[in-house]
């Protein structure tokens, strides 16, 4: 395999200068070597890849072909080594990411902060943003996002999840005579985090197995989730919120969740990047580093 692999090197660098000697001189091998191994290859193929004559040198229609493949080949043994060696490198440098407001100043903000502490020679450029932004024309090495990205046409990287939870005030649930059943959320008035002219939607919750789908129309909404919150604080319904926002005010003892055993939506959170080979040592260690504290908030 390292023999084939040499000579498909070899055969593409011969094919890109059209010349045997011009190949050898810039890869530094032998002009034998590189006739040699060359000669292989066909041999292996049992397919001419040049027409030879003393004169000129050119591809058979088999060599054209096999070229498009070569010239990929070499690029990942080019992107392998380039990445085996940025592993070995501390993050240094200029490093520019984005994430999401709330889920960026509450989650990510304290990482990069500690991330930034670790590692003294990154300089960042964080921004805070719901906008979806163009990394490669805007100059991103990083962004953080919620939500399904299997059409991205960048690099996708799984790092997290947020998890939301239904929540309510302790005035608000001292008011109601009844144990709150999944079943029944439709009959108290609902706050939701969209802004979609109080119209009639659903919200999905999970305990394993069971799932049910709650179909309600919503006494309110807010298109920013710390503002249903601050509605639900002041008992005017039942919210969805996602945990890191709702839990913190339930240990301030301003809402108290309610059907605990139940999720109200789950939405994984990725890191995107350009490319494979233009994810540098920082990016890479700031990827990790978020991987890792996003796995112990699930």
């Amino acid at each position: 395999m390292t023999r084939t692999l040499n000579g498909i090197v070899l055969f593409t660098k011969v094919a890109e200068l059209g010349s045997f000697t011009a190949a050898a001189k810039a890869l530094g091998v032998p002009l034998p070597t590189v006739s040699r191994r060359v000669a292989e290859l066909e041999a292996e193929i049992g397919l001419r890849l040049f027409h030879r004559t003393t004169r000129r040198l050119s591809l058979t229609e088999v060599g054209t072909r096999y070229l498009e493949h070569g010239r990929r080949i070499v690029e990942e043994l080019t992107a392998a080594g380039t990445e085996a060696a940025n592993t070995k490198r501390e993050p240094a440098g200029r490093l520019k990411l984005t994430a999401p407001v709330l889920f960026g100043r509450d989650q990510i903000a304290p990482v990069v902060a500690e991330y930034l502490a670790t590692y003294p020679k990154v300089h960042c450029s964080f921004h805070l943003s719901d906008q979806t932004v163009d990394l490669v024309e805007q100059g991103y090495d990083l962004a953080i996002r919620g939500g399904d990205l299997t059409n991205s046409t960048m690099i996708v990287r799984r790092i997290g999840r947020i998890v939301s939870g239904l929540y309510a005030s302790p005035d608000f649930l001292a008011r109601q005579n009844e144990k709150l059943e999944p079943g029944d959320l439709d009959r108290y008035p609902l706050i939701d985090v969209r802004v979609d002219s109080l119209r009639r939607r659903s919200w999905i919750l999970s305990s394993g197995r069971d799932q049910r789908e709650i179909m309600f129309t919503p006494r309110h909404e807010a298109s920013d989730a710390e503002a249903a919150a601050q509605l639900a604080e002041r008992g005017l319904g039942i919210c969805q919120l996602p945990t890191f926002i709702g839990d913190r005010r339930c240990a301030a003892g301003r809402l108290t969740r309610i059907l605990p055993s139940f999720l109200a939506g789950e939405v994984p959170v990725s890191a995107i990047y350009p490319s494979q080979r233009g994810q540098t040592p920082a990016a890479r260690a700031l990827i990790d580093l978020i991987a890792a504290r996003l796995a112990g908030e699930s």
